[in-house]
């Protein structure tokens, strides 16, 4: 089997010659040499083919409300959510208030759907890169989770593809499932980049000693093994994972609908796992974003990184895919508004003092206000081993403000 990468004006021919309704990345220049990109997902042990997965009960498992609105209407004419009145948090009623599209009341499974941009809203992160590590399953996991905490509860979450990986004390070069991230999500939770970041080579797993503050959860994920199943999905939860083969001509790719070209050049490279973001029976395609950066695939609303790929091909729809939902994104939703401690105390001139204490670069800092009138005052800045926000209690010993914070090391200092 040839292993000779493409140069450009080679793919660009085979593009030609073939008739493939997708364009080469016009980063490329003539001459250049198509770079192969990191894959990731191992040898296809302990990934069920889709023809022997049985097909959830999705009547049975998309029955409860929703924050989001849209959806709450789209599940409501399908028959999903029958005399349940709508949970609308403050953001979700904001949103309710501009137009609801049509797509909302259809009375049956869309033929298309885009969850980067759907209602007018976007619901989707930006595509990640996972270059040179071979984490993809990380990303494809990561990617739903952000999406469905977006979804569900109208607020956006960046979470840690790094602190999955490492969290499962893999590697760079390690292969794996999206299914088995999702899984291990679902029992550990997965935290943000600034508690622990993706590392693109291997790395002690060292998060935040507040990790246990800043991750959200996710059931266990559901298999979806149809393309009827999938597109229920689709329509009425939200993104979910896929895996498919990767040839070299599809790291050349730069729009379109992607089919894999036959010319015996072309050669199998590994297997590899996205993030599907919607679906379009127009042009019999999903919709997916991918995780090796923004300079490959095609351009959507200016940013690279999505691609189309036509149903079936290159194994899309032979593995089953996966799904989450009912995502909960506490502890971090409380704690993303805090960082820092205020109280009431009953020092000052009219002992009506607000006390603040917030932790800043390893070290605490504190200012305060008079009740008398609106101007802060810095007060000591102390400690140089704060790792979390400390806790300010204001005792009875002299009126004493007293601080408690936890330390890199896992212990308590008190001031």
């Amino acid at each position: 089997m040839a292993t000779k990468q493409f140069k450009t004006k080679e793919l660009n021919k085979i593009v030609k010659d073939e008739h493939l309704p997708w364009i080469v990345n016009e980063h490329y220049q003539p001459e250049d040499v198509i770079h192969l990109n990191a894959l990731g997902s191992v040898p296809p042990k302990g990934l069920k083919p889709a023809s022997a997965t049985p097909s959830p009960d999705l009547k049975k498992l998309i029955t409860k409300s929703t924050e989001n609105p849209f959806l709450y209407e789209r599940r409501k004419a399908l028959g999903f959510i029958k005399g349940e009145a709508a949970k609308k948090s403050p953001a979700a009623e904001h949103m309710m208030s501009h137009e609801i599209m049509t797509e909302v009341a259809a009375p049956a499974i869309s033929s298309s759907v885009d969850w980067r941009l759907r209602w007018g809203w976007g619901w989707v992160t930006r595509p990640k890169n996972q270059n040179p590590c071979g984490n993809c399953w990380a990303f494809s996991a990561v990617g739903v989770v952000e999406s469905m905490v977006r979804i569900e509860h109208c607020a956006w979450s960046l979470r840690s593809e790094g602190d999955v990986r490492d969290g499962m004390h893999l590697h760079c070069a390690d292969g794996s499932w999206p299914n088995t991230a999702l899984s291990w999500i679902s029992a550990h939770g997965v935290a943000d980049p600034d508690c622990y970041p993706f590392y693109n080579y291997d790395h002690p797993y060292t998060p935040t000693a507040d990790r246990s503050g800043r991750i959200a959860f996710v059931p266990a994920p559901v298999a979806l093994p149809t393309a009827n199943d999938q597109k229920t999905w689709l329509d009425t939860v939200g993104p979910i994972t896929v895996c498919f083969e990767v040839w070299h001509d599809f790291d050349g790719y730069g729009g379109g609908v992607y089919i894999k070209s036959t010319n015996p050049s072309n050669y199998y490279r590994g297997l590899h796992a996205v993030m599907i973001v919607g679906y379009d029976d127009a042009n019999s395609c999903w919709i997916c974003k991918n995780s090796w950066g923004q300079s490959w695939g095609e351009t959507w609303s200016g940013v690279k990184g999505y691609f189309r790929i036509r149903y079936g091909e290159v194994k899309c729809d032979y593995y089953v895919k996966y799904g989450v939902h009912y995502s909960n994104p506490d502890p971090w939703t409380k704690r993303r508004l805090h960082n820092g401690n205020l109280l009431e105390s009953g020092d000052g001139g009219v002992h009506r003092n607000f006390e603040l204490l917030y932790a800043s670069g390893g070290q605490a800092r504190h200012y305060w206000r008079d009740g008398g009138n609106f101007t802060w005052h810095a007060g000591p800045v102390f400690g140089n081993d704060v790792a979390v926000c400390p806790t300010l209690i204001n005792t009875i010993f002299n009126r004493n403000l007293e601080s408690v914070h936890l330390t890199g090391s896992h212990r308590l200092h008190h001031w």
